[in-house]
This record gives structure tokens, C-alpha cells and sequence, in this order.
């Protein structure tokens, strides 16, 4: 089915030629207002996480993806941005369901893994330096569909269609939602004895 939702696509769009990526012809037809529900079928979750950091790249942010610590303290991060002007950091869930289930379950557990990472803040920066210059981070759940959830807990809801306006307005976002930042221990501005101890 995947191929001939690729082959669907690239029918949408005539004057692209077929050498495009799935990530690629993804980000092009909903940057031109095509319908996400489409987008499911043709992506894998893997192509998904990319599209996802595609995203946060264009926006101007440092990236990495598929940062893994082993226990104790693991934890996984999908795709972690950084915005060096704002002193912003992100970090995204990207959750490729098929439809929007187990937001409350999912928005815990990334919670919890934020703040096993931030505990081992030092090993993030060593993949993304710019890690450091962050002086707060945002939790944000990137979804492919449409959810009248905005927000559960510390966590952003965010349709794909919605992020690269997201990601504008983080803060505008954050305000409207009463979303606190975690303080990034990793900053000169925080100790990280101050952060284990809250």
C-alpha cells in the first residue's frame, strides 16, 4: 500500500519528479496544504522522525535525533532541538498512530524520561553542544492527526500540519497553555544540585 500511496502523491504534485525522498515529498505537499491524513500511509515512523527534524532544521534549530542513554537513569529522545537566539530547546515525541490514543499515558512517561535526560544533561551536550546554551526545555508530542488535546501536563499536542507554526510560537503557545519550561541543568544559569533537589 505504501508504494502506491508514494505513487498517489507524487500524482498531486505533476511537476515533481519522482526522485524525491518519501520524507521529501512529504514535507512539499503539506507545506502546500495537502491533507496529513494522507501522509500516515506513505511514512514509516522512522521517516516520520526525520520529517519531524527536517522540521526543526528549517526553523533554524540544531538537531540530533535517536539520543539514547542505557540504565540506570536511561532514557530515549526521539528528536532534540535547539534554538541558540532564543535559548529554547525542544524535545519532540513523534508518535506515528494511526489514530490519537494514550495521550495521558504517553505525555507521563515523556515527562519522566525528560527529566532522567536532563539528569544526565552532560551526555546530551556531547551529542548536541549546543545543548548547553539552552536555558530551558519544552516537551512536545508530534502527532500525524488531528487531536482536540493541545496540551496534557507539561506536554505540547502537536498536529504535524500545526508544527512549523508551533515552532514559530513556541513561547505565544506556551503562554496560551500555561506550559512551564523544565530548567536545563546543563546552562550555566542552573546547578544541576538545584535541579535534583526540586
Amino acid at each position: 500500500a505504501g508504494d502506491k500511496s508514494y505513487e498517489d502523491l507524487l500524482k498531486t504534485l505533476p511537476e515533481i519528479r519522482g526522485d524525491l525522498s518519501r520524507v521529501r515529498l512529504a514535507m512539499e505537499y503539506i507545506s502546500r496544504g495537502g491533507d496529513p491524513e494522507r501522509i500516515s500511509d506513505l511514512l514509516s515512523w522512522r521517516d516520520f522522525e526525520e520529517f519531524v527534524s527536517k522540521a526543526m532544521e528549517l526553523s533554524g534549530m540544531d538537531v540530533a535525533k535517536g539520543i539514547r542513554a542505557p540504565p540506570p537513569r536511561g532514557f530515549e529522545i526521539d528528536v532534540l532541538g535547539v534554538d541558540r537566539v532564543s535559548g529554547i530547546a525542544l524535545m519532540v515525541d513523534c508518535k506515528h498512530w494511526g489514530r490519537v490514543r494514550g495521550i495521558s499515558i504517553a505525555s507521563a512517561s515523556m515527562i519522566e524520561r525528560a527529566k532522567r535526560a536532563l539528569s544526565r544533561c552532560d551526555l546530551i551536550a556531547r551529542i548536541l553542544e549546543s545543548f548547553r546554551e539552552a536555558r530551558e526545555l519544552y516537551l512536545a508530542i508530534v502527532t500525524l492527526r488531528e487531536t482536540s488535546v493541545r496540551s496534557h501536563g507539561n506536554v505540547f499536542i502537536v498536529p504535524i500540519y500545526r508544527f512549523r507554526d508551533f515552532l514559530q510560537n513556541i513561547k505565544l503557545y506556551s503562554e496560551e497553555l500555561g506550559i512551564e519550561p523544565l530548567p536545563n541543568p546543563c546552562s550555566p544559569r542552573y546547578s544541576l544540585d538545584s535541579y535534583l533537589s526540586r
